[in-house]
C-alpha cells in the first residue's frame, strides 16, 4: 500500500517488500527518506501474514510489525510527509503500477492516526471469522408431530409450512484444520397455527375450531374417508 510521487512536496509513504522478502515501511517528503528498519520474518509463499506500520510524526517513530509482533522501529523519522491527493495505490509502487505485488491481500486498512503496539497486537494475531446463516423449509412426520426433518419431503413426511430451519454457522482457521461452530432454531408462527391433517378416522362432528390437531372433521355429507390419509367428496 503507498502514496507517493517522486517530487518536491509529493511524498507520503509506502509499504512493501524488501529484495530479501522482508517487510518494510516508508516515508517519504518528495526528497528525503526515512524507514522502520530491518524486520526479521522472511515472507514465504503460501501463507498469510498480517504486516502494519505505524509512524508517529509527533514522537518522529516509525514502527513495523509482522503478525501482531513488532520487528523493527526507528526513533529518529523525522521526515514530516506532505499532505497528498494523489490517489492510494495497494499492491503496486505509488509512482509505478506497471510493478505489481506478487500476491493475495486482504483486510486493507488505513487509519488517521498511529496505532499502538497493543492495539496492532490484537489485529494481528485476531482470527478471520467466516460467518453466514440459512433458512430452509421444513417437513414433519404425520405420526409425530415433534419430528422434523428438512425439504425436500418424502415417506410419511410432509411440508409445515408454519416452520422453518434456521442455522448459524461461525467458522475460523486453527493450526490442524477449520473449527466450526453451528447454532440451529426452528421458527414457528405460533399466532396463527397452520397444520396438514392426514388423519381423519375420528369422523364427523367436529364443531367451532379446535386449539390442537385431532382426526375429526364437520360434515359427513358425501364422505368417505376409508382409505387412510385420504378423504374423498364423492358425487360430484
Amino acid at each position: 500500500m503507498e502514496k507517493y510521487d517522486n517530487a518536491i512536496g509529493k511524498g507520503n509513504f509506502a509499504l512493501r517488500l524488501t529484495s530479501d522478502n522482508l517487510f518494510i515501511a516508508y516515508v517519504y517528503d518528495g526528497a528525503s527518506v526515512n524507514d522502520c528498519g530491518t524486520t526479521e520474518t522472511q515472507i514465504s509463499i503460501n501463507t498469510w501474514y498480517h504486516v502494519a506500520a505505524a509512524f508517529d510524526s509527533s514522537a518522529n517513530t516509525l514502527v513495523c510489525y509482522v503478525n501482531g509482533t513488532e520487528e523493527a522501529s526507528n526513533a529518529s523519522a523525522t521526515v514530516n510527509p506532505p499532505a497528498s491527493d494523489l490517489t492510494l495505490k495497494i499492491a503496486c509502487k505509488g509512482d509505478d503500477c506497471s510493478q505489481k505485488f506478487p500476491g493475495t491481500m486482504d483486510d486493507v486498512r488505513l487509519y488517521s492516526r498511529a496505532l499502538s503496539a497493543a492495539e496492532v497486537k490484537r489485529l494481528g494475531q485476531s482470527r478471520m471469522f467466516t460467518r453466514y446463516f440459512s433458512i430452509e423449509n421444513t417437513c414433519r412426520s404425520s405420526t409425530a408431530s415433534t419430528t422434523i426433518n428438512t425439504s425436500p419431503c418424502g415417506g410419511d413426511y410432509f411440508n409445515d409450512p408454519s416452520t422453518q430451519k434456521v442455522t448459524a454457522v461461525v467458522k475460523w482457521p486453527t493450526t490442524q484444520t477449520i473449527a466450526e461452530f453451528r447454532l440451529v432454531e426452528f421458527l414457528t408462527r405460533w399466532k396463527n397455527e397452520v397444520f396438514r391433517q392426514q388423519d381423519w378416522s375420528g369422523g364427523s362432528g367436529q364443531e367451532g375450531p379446535i386449539a390442537v390437531p385431532n382426526t375429526r372433521f364437520a360434515s359427513s355429507t358425501s364422505i368417505d374417508v376409508s382409505s387412510s390419509g385420504i378423504i374423498k367428496i364423492q358425487g360430484l
